[in-house]
């Protein structure tokens, strides 16, 4: 059985390596004339300088007093006020009563349902969180609650 020599290399490098990587770049050189590479290589310098042209060298400083400062703080702060006050105030117009039926035949009642691919994950008035397999829910029925009354005032 004859000996097998090891590779030849240049450098640490295998020569069959190197004549791969030296067909390439001459294959490089002929797709792509000198004109072309030069060319590229100043368009992309240009964009560059464009680029650097647009953006200007020093940006304006504020500066800020200790009353601007101040008013701006008041005003954010009455912004955050009204917000809160607005969700505060507002109440839900749509409330729903659910009835998730069993394959099985049990009913399990809940005050919000949240459907996903593999399961349903129902939520009681109690808050006690219930996650069941799709496969074994039979009908889901919703019924629309009526609105909360408003709050009656007692004037004299």
């Amino acid at each position: 059985m004859p000996r097998q020599n090891p590779p030849l290399t240049l450098f640490g490098i295998s020569v069959k390596g190197l004549i791969a990587a030296l067909v390439f770049l001459v294959t490089l050189l002929v797709v792509f004339d000198q004109i072309d590479i030069t060319s590229m290589l100043s368009d992309t310098i240009s964009l560059s300088q464009k680029k650097d042209a647009n953006r200007p060298g020093q940006e304006a400083d504020i500066v800020a007093t200790p009353e601007m400062i101040s008013k701006a703080m008041n005003e954010i702060r009455a912004d955050k006020k009204r917000a809160l006050e607005k969700i505060e105030t507002a109440s839900p117009t749509d409330r729903f009563f659910y009835i998730v039926e069993l394959s099985n035949g049990g009913d399990i009642e809940a005050s919000d349902v949240t459907i996903e691919p593999e399961s349903v994950t129902v939520f009681s008035p109690s808050g006690i969180e219930t996650v069941i397999p799709r496969t074994t829910i039979k009908k889901i029925r919703r019924y629309k609650l009526p609105d909360p009354a408003p709050p009656q005032s007692t004037q004299q």
